[in-house]
C-alpha cells in the first residue's frame, strides 16, 4: 500500500509539473506573440520616420533648388543690366 501510496503522490507531482510545463508554454507562446506584434509596429513606425524623412529632403533639395535658380536669374540680371550699363557708357 505504501509503494502505491507513493507512486500516486509522485503521479500527482508528475502532472502538477506539467500543468506548470504548460502553462509557462503558453505564457511564452503570449510573451511571443506580443513580442511580434510589438516589433512590427515598431517596423511600420521606422518605415514611416524613413519615408517622411526622405520626402523633408526631396522638399528640401527642391527648396534649395528653387533658391538657386532664384539667385541665378538675379545674378544674370544684375550681369545683363551690368552690361546694359556699361554699353550705354561707352
Amino acid at each position: 500500500w505504501k509503494a502505491t501510496q507513493q507512486q500516486c503522490i509522485s503521479d500527482a507531482g508528475f502532472r502538477d509539473s506539467e500543468k506548470d510545463i504548460d502553462r509557462e508554454i503558453e505564457q511564452l507562446a503570449q510573451k511571443f506573440e506580443e513580442n511580434s506584434k510589438r516589433w512590427k509596429q515598431e517596423r511600420e513606425e521606422l518605415d514611416n520616420l524613413r519615408r517622411l524623412d526622405l520626402e523633408e529632403i526631396e522638399k528640401s533639395r527642391e527648396r534649395t533648388q528653387k533658391i538657386l535658380d532664384v539667385a541665378t536669374g538675379v545674378s544674370a540680371g544684375f550681369f545683363l543690366v551690368g552690361i546694359a550699363s556699361y554699353n550705354n557708357l561707352i
